[in-house]
């Protein structure tokens, strides 16, 4: 016979339970809506603050972007020059792939992929170039926060810095003293120059320069911190390069490997693509495997490529 009281029993006690968690859960949301909504406040208004000593962006085109890019990358070039890079790859990109495949309609994707290639090449030169400048601010910045702390300003810490870095920052501090020389503020000719430097602990200079310039402070010291700050990240780029090398290495060989045995393929067995070739099914799948490739390429590239910001 079975005892109804202990159904009972435990029906209410499953209740009491689902009751006690339901209402733990709804007291979580509630509390974890209440801190998000502080949190956004508290956002909103840095926000806020810092915006004041920030100037408005201007919206440029993408043409002169690219220029800046390889402005970052220490070429000093225009407009003509960059579409007639553009041009010059993608051609030959459409060559390339036309002499491999022996047909125009894989060719023609080839003038994406070449018009891409360039901009690639500059973004590697970019970071290459902000390693360096990164690694040679952090003395740089040693150097000035220690002219400052003897009384001499900002624009003086600067010029009394060139000629005792690595060229390539050393570079950067002649164009910022020729501002200078121009009439522009010490705060203005590092605005300047952070379209040229590819860091991003040097907008944090820029920054600090910018508030100290409106609100006074220790400028010695936050110099010191964004050294120091420097120098972690520089330590933490060494290690995230290391440990990614073997995903950039795999991007190289996956987006090099099926051309090179292509090529191979052309040189000892001219006639094994000509099924493909000559038949509409045939072009449209190597057009599409040379997409798929590049996607492939890409994506594997994008993993392995972790920055600090």
């Amino acid at each position: 016979m079975i005892n109804h009281d202990h159904i009972y029993i435990g029906l209410l006690v499953f209740l009491a339970v689902m009751f006690y968690g339901i209402s733990n859960l709804l007291l979580i949301k509630d509390r974890r809506t209440h801190l998000e909504n502080v949190v956004s406040l508290e956002d909103n208004a840095r926000k806020e603050r810092v915006f004041k000593f920030r100037k408005n962006k201007v919206k440029i085109s993408a043409l002169r972007k690219i220029v800046l890019k390889a402005q970052q990358a220490g070429l000093n070039i225009g407009e003509v020059e960059i579409i007639l890079g553009g041009f010059i790859s993608a051609l030959g990109a459409f060559f390339f792939l036309y002499t491999l495949f022996s047909t125009p309609y894989v060719g023609v994707i080839g003038i994406p992929l070449g018009l891409y290639l360039p901009i690639h090449i500059l973004q590697i030169q970019v970071v290459k170039r902000g390693d360096k400048l990164a690694k040679q601010l952090h003395g740089c910045l040693q150097m000035w926060a220690n002219s400052i702390r003897s009384g001499t300003s900002l624009a003086q810490a600067i010029v009394s810095s060139i000629g005792r870095v690595k060229p390539e920052l050393n570079e950067e501090l002649k164009l910022i003293k020729h501002n200078i020389d121009l009439g522009h503020s010490a705060v203005d000719a590092l605005e300047i120059a952070q379209n040229r430097i590819p860091v991003a602990e040097f907008r944090m200079v820029v920054m600090t320069a910018r508030i100290h310039k409106q609100l006074g402070g220790n400028l010695a010291e936050r110099f010191e911190n964004i050294a120091l700050t420097i120098e972690d990240r520089v330590d933490t780029r060494k290690g995230l390069k290391a440990h990614t090398t073997q995903a950039r290495m795999g991007a190289a060989v996956a987006g090099a490997m099926p051309f090179i045995v292509l090529a191979i393929l052309r040189v000892l067995s001219p006639e094994y693509l000509k099924p493909m070739t000559e038949s509409t099914t045939g072009t449209f799948l190597l057009m599409a495997s040379v997409i798929l490739v590049f996607i492939g390429w890409y994506i594997i590239r994008r993993i392995g490529d972790i920055r600090l910001n």
